[in-house]
């Protein structure tokens, strides 16, 4: 019966070959009856064309009834049953893929057209062509009404709850299943699978039927029983499970199949490779999820020895899938990816390029293919859950950025390569992302402008050999910074456009605004955090830099608190939000109490608490001003892996000017500010405005920072004024997009930014920062009460 339907179904997906073939039989049929068949005796009758003229006439009356009353009746009744149904589409579907109706309809209009046509010239022709003919529409009549019959059987069982079940799995396997994979799926062949060496033949214990026919659309079926002795089941059944159950959900069904069906594993290989087939499956009389080991890769340690030598196999030809006991919750895709992941790891270590770059691109490519799958546009959305879980695919994707870095340092072309295949796996699969997924994708920017910026860094480094400076032994980045930053305001500008598109098309312009905010943020973090994180870290492990080690610590643990993963508890209610603000600025000890009673609920563990910069730099993170923590990071960089030996620091106490930095840094801003969303469709190097005007954060720092400060106010105004009147006039055009940021933001120069803060901030040095610390918040008040 699957060979009959796969027939049936070349025949109704294949109609213009279909009547061709029809009527190259026909034609032939007659010129050969006109020159050859008078010839054989066999043909040498007397047949009565009136009486062959009726019978061709009894099997057209006949065929049209049959296609007017049996099967029009049976889909109008079927829809009119199902039409106040939830699942009425989805149900429709089921009955029409089930029973062949559109098929067979098709083949019983194609037998009354040719029929019919044969009445005007028959009677011309000689008897033996007309006997010949007849005989064919005999032949024909005969095989549609034992379509018809299988038609009657299959309607029979779709009006019978207790059998419907039945019809759900196979159409669930046969047609959703393709459904949902054909973009992706619909060039793979078991063949060249087997021709190039990537599957086992029949003596390694699974045999194949290799032939590429025309019925099967150029698939290819595997046909035979396993060296275990089973049949071959319906995995993909088992991957639509959730779909599968919703629907008899929806139609309350009695018989709906619990939970501890599909936990049944009678097999257990290490890993199932899933056909990729028109052909169809059938359980008969097997557990519906029964696994069936169809190659099992040789392992060793509990990892993968050949993947490489697959190849793409696993993508062109084939679903990997780990075997393991189902978890609703954990997804056995990310066993696999994580696996891949090691391989990538090993070719890494062996230094091994080409292994790498084959590995890089399976993973990437099996990425979008589970992604694919995950965001289709059934109306069963629930195949995310079984295909792609978030946090599956978002670990494999970080393991895989991971791995990429600790190669980035020797050789720029993993970075390149990464990047292009991550840039191409959002522009593909973006715009189709659903709504639950949105949330996946989110981080993607961070860790594309991380590869970025780990690629600049290491073509524009040069190491600072000066035995005499403190921070020898750091890498620093040359001044010249305008190829990095056009490449990083164009993939922001890349960035915001996907988001447009997929918020424009799904959530409405609420959440683009959010997706927006919260995406760009995570780029201009990674750009002044990580980079920095990674290079100090670096250092300290090759340079072995003890005058420095203590604010290194201390810039790491601020950078850490600036880089909590966006999760749940991202965005702070606003009574907590206010207790920070109030336990920062009044009372230390008070914050110091608020963070241990609710560290484990914030996930703050890493270090302990007593170190200011982690309080403030959470305080500034949780009132969404990321603006003021870049400020902070810039001042850092500056100070750290800036130092100036004409300036008059002393560097044996820049931890100290680093604290003192993030302290006064937070404090100033106005508490009107406090809940102002930040403008991000200005400046992108800086996140938007950081207050109304440029002039007023320096305004109101010349006021605080007056008091303990080394220059004199005069000196401290002239040194300082030219920052200003730079940082007001500037305006800042964005090469790749063309625009001009215009107004505050566009005031607002990164490397002028730094500078001036560098600036004020050597200029304001206080001797005794403790007792300063205790008195800034309430001189802050007065002062800036004052100026307004």
């Amino acid at each position: 019966m699957p060979f009959g339907r796969r027939i049936l179904r070349w025949f109704l997906h294949s109609w213009k070959t279909t009547l061709l073939l029809v009527s190259l039989v026909y034609l032939a049929t007659y010129f050969l009856g006109e020159r050859c068949l008078f010839q054989f005796a066999a043909f040498e009758s007397s047949h009565d064309h009136s009486v062959l003229s009726d019978l061709n006439l009894y099997l057209l009356s006949t065929q049209a009834a049959i296609v007017s009353v049996i099967y029009a009746i049976s889909i109008a009744l079927i829809t009119i049953v199902y039409q106040n149904n939830p699942a009425r589409n989805t149900w429709v579907n089921v009955f029409f893929a089930e029973t062949e109706v559109r098929a067979l309809s098709f083949l019983g209009l194609l037998f009354i057209g040719f029929t019919a046509l044969e009445g005007f010239w028959l009677d011309r022709v000689n008897a033996e062509t007309f006997t010949v003919m007849t005989f064919l529409n005999v032949v024909w009549f005969v095989a549609n009404i034992f379509g018809c019959g299988f038609f009657l059987y299959k309607a029979a069982k779709f009006l019978l709850p207790s059998q419907r079940v039945g019809l759900l799995k196979s159409y669930t396997a046969n047609d959703l299943w393709l459904s949902e994979t054909k973009e992706v799926l619909k060039d793979h062949y078991w063949q060249n699978s087997c021709e190039l060496g990537y599957l086992p033949k029949g003596k390694d214990g699974v045999d194949f039927w290799l032939g590429r026919h025309w019925f099967d659309r150029g698939e290819i079926a595997v046909s035979r029983t396993f060296s275990r002795g089973k049949k071959l089941v319906d995995v993909r059944l088992w991957l639509l499970r959730p779909v599968f159950k919703s629907l008899l959900k929806q139609e309350g069904n009695p018989n709906y199949i619990p939970d501890d069906e599909f936990t049944h594993n009678e097999l257990t290989p290490n890993y199932i490779i899933f056909p990729v087939s028109v052909g169809e499956v059938y359980p008969e009389n097997g557990d519906v999820n029964e696994q069936i080991e169809l190659c099992n890769i040789s392992r060793k340690d509990n990892k993968p020895t050949c993947v490489i030598e697959w190849k793409e196999f696993f993508i062109k030809n084939a679903f990997v899938f780990k075997n393991e006991e189902w978890h609703p919750h954990k997804s056995s895709c990310a066993t696999m990816l994580s696996d891949l992941a090691e391989v990538c790891i090993d070719a890494i270590k062996r230094d091994n390029e080409a292994d790498f770059k084959e590995a890089r691109k399976t993973l990437i490519d099996q990425l979008e293919f589970l992604l694919a799958l995950s965001v289709t546009e059934s109306t069963n959305d629930e195949i995310w859950n079984v295909m792609v879980i978030n946090d599956d695919w978002m670990y494999s994707l970080r393991t895989l950025m991971r791995i990429t870095t600790e190669k980035i340092h020797q050789n720029p072309f993993y970075a390149e390569r990464m990047m292009s295949g991550i840039s191409n796996l959002l522009w593909s699969v973006g715009p189709k992302l659903n709504m639950r997924s949105y949330q996946t994708v989110m981080w993607l920017p961070s860790y594309m402008i991380y590869v970025l910026n780990l690629d600049w860094s290491h073509r524009q480094m040069k190491y600072m050999s000066n035995s005499g400076n403190p921070l020898s032994g750091i890498w620093l980045p040359q001044p010249d910074r305008s190829d990095f930053y056009g490449a990083l305001r164009g993939l922001i500008g890349q960035w915001e456009h996907l988001t447009r598109t997929i918020h424009t098309r799904r959530g409405g312009p609420q959440l683009a605004t959010e997706w927006d905010w919260r995406s760009r943020e995570s780029c201009l973090r990674t750009v002044y955090l990580e980079r920095n994180g990674q290079f100090i870290v670096e250092s300290v492990q090759v340079g072995n830099i003890d005058g420095a080690n203590w604010s290194i610590d201390t810039f790491l643990q601020f950078i850490d608190r600036i880089s909590l993963e966006m999760d749940d508890n991202y965005y702070l209610s606003p009574n907590e939000s206010n207790e920070i603000n109030t336990a920062l600025i009044q009372d230390r000890d008070h914050y110091q109490r608020w963070y241990h009673d609710n560290k484990e609920k914030h996930y703050l563990t890493h270090y302990d608490s007593d170190d200011i910069a982690d309080g403030v730099a959470y305080y500034a993170f949780c009132n969404r001003w990321v603006d003021t923590a870049l400020a902070t990071i810039l001042v850092l960089i500056d100070w750290t892996l800036y130092p100036k030996p004409d300036r008059d620091v002393d560097f044996e106490n820049d931890h100290v000017l680093s604290i003192e930095a993030v302290k006064r840094i937070v404090h100033l801003i106005p508490e009107d500010k406090k809940d102002v969303r930040i403008n991000y469709r200005s400046v992108p190097m800086t996140g938007g405005v950081l207050f109304s005007e440029p002039r007023e954060i320096f305004n109101c720092l010349l006021r605080i920072f007056a008091t303990g400060n080394r220059w004199s106010e005069s000196s401290y105004y002239a040194e300082i004024s030219k920052y200003i009147e730079k940082l007001c006039q500037m305006q800042e055009t964005d090469r790749v997009t063309g625009r001009v940021y215009s107004g505050y933001g566009g005031d607002l120069d990164v490397e002028a930014f730094k500078g001036s803060i560098g600036v004020l901030l050597l200029c304001s040095i206080p001797d005794k920062p403790d007792e300063y610390y205790q008195v800034l918040p309430e001189q802050w008040v007065i002062e800036h009460a004052g100026e307004n």
